[in-house]
């Protein structure tokens, strides 16, 4: 339902997502449309905004680090030779139309420009967002379907790699709301082995007080996950990590990830067994 420049995504009177226009943001965040917050069904906040440790960080959004030198992640920019820096080279990612799908209430489809550093198109962008409820109340699932097209030839990648020290990241991103506790899991392993795995699943198991909630992250193209447990929570796979992407114009890329969100603590095991093809469904079918 639209709620102002909002929309939000509810079951009954459970409001399980707000998809914000983001167009207020301050440059230096590259602003971005994004969801915030996201909650678990049984009403858990599961994102987070606008954080202390790295105030460009929107819930969940997709954000690349450089496309043809232009920010579109926020923050800082790695220089060679000079470390981290804040450069002024900001992008914003700007709404042109939304729509919500006929015949389909759970399904958002929108239109967005990338627009560089001096507001030029770099990016043509069509967005899908589906959610929908899993039966039996056990939570709910998000596919996250965008198709990038370039206006001119240029090329996607992420210059903190070549710091040496900074794995690649940039692609949809989740930033995750802080946890008591937490437990990260892939179809490798747990811990740090999730790490730059291609595993074509990974899980994230928060508890905030008493309750647990597990949010299983499915992608279909063997990209390396990004993941952080410390200083904050945060992770989705990473678009041009290893080598940069070269899009000749008019060329697409596909970035898409499906999410399911459940209540209680899930094992990896579960996961395996009964969540990732569930996730890998809803993307075959995208």
């Amino acid at each position: 339902m639209l709620d102002g420049a909002d929309t939000v995504l509810a079951a009954g009177e459970s409001r399980l997502a707000r998809y914000r226009e983001g167009a207020s943001m301050t440059d230096v965040h590259a602003p971005r449309p994004h969801l915030h917050p996201v909650r678990s069904l049984s009403g858990t906040r599961i994102t987070a905004a606008l954080p202390a440790d790295r105030r460009h960080h929107h819930g969940l959004s997709i954000a690349l680090p450089d496309v043809a030198g232009t920010n579109f992640w926020g923050g800082r920019t790695y220089v060679p030779g000079e470390g981290m820096r804040v450069l002024g080279d900001h992008g914003r990612q700007v709404r042109l139309s939304t729509e919500i799908a006929e015949g389909c209430p759970g399904r958002l489809v929108e239109r967005v420009e990338w627009r560089g550093r001096v507001g030029e198109v770099l990016l043509d962008e069509e967005r899908t967002l589906d959610g929908e409820l899993l039966d039996g109340d056990a939570g709910w699932a998000l596919r996250w379907s965008s198709e990038l097209t370039a206006r001119r030839a240029l090329t996607i990648s992420n210059p903190a790699e070549d710091s040496g020290s900074v794995p690649g990241y940039g692609g949809i991103f989740w930033r995750f709301a802080p946890a008591d506790e937490h437990r990260v899991a892939s179809s490798l392993g747990t811990g740090e082995v999730v790490h730059g795995s291609r595993s074509p699943w990974l899980v994230v198991a928060a508890r905030h007080g008493v309750a647990w909630t597990t949010v299983v992250l499915v992608q279909d193209r063997g990209r390396p996950w990004f993941v952080r447990t410390t200083p904050y929570l945060g992770a989705g796979p990473a678009v041009a990590s290893g080598r940069p992407i070269e899009l000749g114009e008019g060329h697409p890329l596909a970035v898409r990830l499906a999410a399911v969100v459940l209540d209680g603590l899930h094992s990896p095991s579960a996961v395996a067994e009964r969540w990732y093809p569930f996730g890998a469904r809803l993307l075959a079918e995208s």
